[in-house]
Formats: C-alpha cells, sequence, structure tokens
C-alpha cells in the first residue's frame, strides 16, 4: 500500500501585495492623525480651562472670606502678586508660608501654566482684569466721578499703601452688569510694539515670575488684563487676552464659570465684558448680543 503526501508550499507577500497593505497602512494613518492630534489639544484645552477653574473659584474663596478680591500687586513687598494672595485659597499654603517666612524658592505650580503655552517653568499663563490703564493711579482723595469711572472698568486693583489712601477695593458682590458676564481671569500672552528690541518669537517674557512684582506698572502689565479705548492695548509687555488654541480664548468669569471665547469678538464686547458696570465705567450700553462671535 502506498502512501502519497501532499506538502503545501506557502508563498510569501508578492511585492505588490506589500505595497498596498503598506499604502492602506498610510491612508489610515492620514486619516487618524489628525483626529488624535485634535482630540490631544482639545485635552489640553480642558486642562488649561480646568487651571483657570480653580484659580477662579480660589479667588471666589478669598472675595467671600475678605469682602474684597485680591490686589494685582501691592507696594511695600514684592511677593505680592493675586498668585501669591490666593495660594492659601488653592490648598497651597505651604507655599505662602515660605513666602513669609522669607524661605520662598521659585516653585512651578501647574494651575498657573496652560499645557500649551511655553511660558518658562516658574511663570503663569493667566491674568487677572485689571480694567482701564487710565485707573492705574486712582485713590479715594480722587473725584467721585473719577472713582466711579474707574473703579467701574476692571476688578483688581493696586494697593500704593495706606499712607496713600489709594482706591484698592473690589469685591464681586459690587459687579453690576452681573458676575457671569465680566471677566475675572483670562490666558495671555505678550506682544511687544514694531521697533523695540527683544525676541517676539516667544509670547512670554523671559523674566516672568509667578510670585513677583516691582511696581504699581509691572504688577499691571504683567499680571493684568487690560483694555483700551479702540483697540487692544499692544505697548510693550502690555496683556490682552489670546492663547495657543485654535480659534478660542479660555475666559473665566466672576462667577467661576470658565468659557472658551472665540477670538474674534468684537472689541467693544472684550470691553464690556471686562468692565462690572458698562455705564458706570463710560463706554455705554453695548449689546454684545449683537455680536455674533460671541456666545454666552
Amino acid at each position: 500500500m502506498s502512501v502519497t503526501q501532499t506538502t503545501t508550499v506557502r508563498r510569501g507577500f508578492t511585492l505588490v501585495e506589500l505595497l498596498v497593505v503598506i499604502a492602506i497602512i498610510g491612508v489610515l494613518m492620514g486619516l487618524l492623525m489628525p483626529a488624535i492630534v485634535n482630540a490631544r489639544l482639545a485635552a489640553l484645552q480642558t486642562t488649561c480651562a480646568n487651571n483657570e477653574k480653580e484659580l477662579a473659584q480660589a479667588m471666589i474663596l478669598f472675595d467671600s472670606n475678605k469682602d474684597r478680591l485680591p490686589y494685582v500687586g501691592k507696594s511695600g513687598s514684592n511677593y505680592t502678586t493675586w498668585y501669591d494672595q490666593i495660594l492659601e485659597d488653592l490648598g497651597l499654603g505651604k507655599f505662602a508660608e515660605a513666602i513669609t517666612n522669607g524661605n520662598f524658592s521659585n516653585t512651578p505650580i501647574k494651575q498657573f501654566k496652560c499645557p500649551v503655552g511655553d511660558a518658562p517653568a516658574n511663570s503663569f499663563s493667566y491674568m487677572a482684569n485689571v480694567g482701564n490703564s487710565g485707573g492705574w493711579g486712582l485713590t479715594n482723595s480722587s473725584s467721585a466721578a473719577d472713582r466711579k469711572k474707574w473703579g467701574a472698568s476692571g476688578l483688581l486693583f493696586y494697593y500704593n499703601g495706606s499712607n496713600s489712601n489709594s482706591y484698592t477695593r473690589s469685591s464681586i458682590s459690587s459687579i453690576k452688569d452681573g458676575a457671569s458676564m465680566t471677566i475675572l481671569l483670562a490666558e495671555k500672552c505678550y506682544q511687544r510694539v514694531p521697533g523695540h528690541s527683544g525676541n517676539i518669537s516667544t509670547d512670554y517674557s523671559p523674566n516672568d515670575n509667578w510670585a513677583t512684582q516691582t511696581s504699581r506698572d509691572n504688577a499691571c502689565k504683567r499680571f493684568g488684563l487690560i483694555w483700551g479705548d479702540n483697540q487692544i492695548n499692544t505697548s510693550n509687555y502690555y496683556n490682552f487676552p489670546t492663547s495657543r488654541h485654535s480659534q478660542v480664548n479660555n475666559v473665566a468669569f466672576a462667577d467661576g464659570s470658565v468659557r472658551s471665547v472665540s477670538k474674534a469678538i468684537q472689541y467693544a464686547t472684550y470691553k464690556s465684558l471686562m468692565c462690572p458696570c458698562d455705564v458706570d465705567a463710560g463706554i455705554g450700553n453695548i449689546n454684545i448680543a449683537g455680536d455674533p462671535n460671541y456666545q454666552q
């Protein structure tokens, strides 16, 4: 009896088949990569929004405990930025204690930085609403009309010291146009005006540090969100709301909510959202509902 053995020869991929498989994989990667990148950017934007929410909630807690918002800065000590003042309300009392005892070291704090930005390790990505720069030197000895006008242009003010009788007190309860309609914090970039020397390839000043300010102008320009009469103030190192997120800026409002606001909103809308009272600030009744790029 004879046994017939059948031998099966396995045939490998031909070059053409291999090229087809590689092409298919390439097409799939091309389709999936944008979705993966967009998902990553959306996750980073969410992390940034969460950072802002923590900071806004800490400010609201500070306001609740002291019946006023933090100062944007304070004369007499460099370690008095609004970041310094809310450390305990963020649950970071150890840092506050270290500053008080003079043992502070420049430690990066993740809540202070947008994960998409390129701020230095000890720097920050968020700024507080200090309003129109015309009111920076306002004191309680200024005229009642000026105090009413400039006091309604923003939320945080610089403390010049008790001897100067400085106008510095502002609270969330004093907002007339609604806390949900008034900017408390926003992301920041720096912009140098044409003709200024220095590196303009980065949005951030290399000397920025979240813990230190040296003067009223330094505190307001470096840590404050500012508005001008007709356009965003682009003087050297003046801040304006912008970000590395696509088409939007994360903005925290005085009620603690955080919303993505289009970068294309009208400047009048921006001014209105900055002012706790449009009428008292002298900008009139601005109809932000008529701005097609702004959504509540």
